[in-house]
């Protein structure tokens, strides 16, 4: 069953929207993509100044100004298995996946199809290591975290209906002070959350993050757009009672 805002399930949207624009938790983020450009550029810039080339040399990624939701323009995956965004360097984001510290990945996601990896440092086998969140199979969201061995430490799966031409706001994060500490927001709705099965600590692996598609497989790589990526490190953002999304792109200042 698809769970859509309105439903007996979750309340209907609230009125206004969050307008920051200072960041308190700014020198806590780590990435901020914001998207902008030229259409058809190939330029993706890291806010923060931690990752100056956002693209690998493989990976053709262009930005499109007919389908922003803030700025001048919106990453465009035309969903070539050949293209993604790809940061840093290998092991920067594994807080993403380990346990030991609170985060916030976000997005805005423009999607008509399923089976887009979100943001993977993993291609989704139980016999890797890492994080794999993602549009499923059929839609809504799934949360996977991978040990080496299985079964996934964390494998949490939400229905949302994301093919209504819309832009939706996106969170997966990790908040300590919650007995559920991994939860999925989709525009400002906890939809779900679990804690880990078990955990480690000393979770190598071989791969950049990747958003648009799994790292080194074919698969989730779906036609989208994405918008103002940004992953904060050391802060889980928003409350389980919910939050209203943001409705101008992320402030780069405190």
């Amino acid at each position: 069953m698809m769970i859509v805002p309105g439903s007996a399930f979750i309340p209907t949207a609230a009125s206004g929207c969050d307008d920051p624009l200072t960041d308190s938790y700014w020198g806590n983020v780590e990435l901020l993509c914001w998207c902008n450009g030229a259409d058809n550029g190939t330029t993706f810039t890291d806010e923060t100044g931690n990752y100056v080339n956002a693209t690998n040399p493989s990976l053709l990624v262009t930005t499109q100004s007919s389908t922003p939701k803030f700025g001048s323009a919106a990453a465009d995956f035309p969903g070539d298995v050949s293209q993604a965004l790809a940061w840093g360097d290998v092991g920067d984001f594994d807080f993403l996946h380990d346990g030991t510290m609170d985060f916030t990945a976000e997005m805005w996601l423009l999607t008509a199809n399923d089976r887009t990896a979100l943001f993977a440092t993993c291609n989704g086998a139980t016999n890797e290591r890492g994080v794999f969140f993602h549009v499923r199979d059929g839609g809504g969201l799934g949360l996977h975290l991978y040990k080496g061995l299985p079964p996934a430490t964390v494998a949490l799966d939400v229905e949302f209906d994301l093919w209504d031409a819309n832009w939706h706001h996106i969170v997966f994060q990790y908040d300590s002070s919650e007995t559920d500490s991994y939860q999925i927001f989709v525009d400002g709705y906890l939809l779900g959350a679990s804690a880990a099965t078990s955990t480690y600590t000393n979770l190598s692996h071989t791969h950049y993050l990747h958003n648009g598609r799994a790292p080194t497989t074919v698969g989730y790589s779906k036609a989208c757009a994405m918008d103002d990526i940004r992953i904060t490190k050391g802060i889980a953002r928003y409350p389980a009672s919910g939050f209203t999304p943001p409705c101008r792109q992320f402030p780069n200042t405190d």
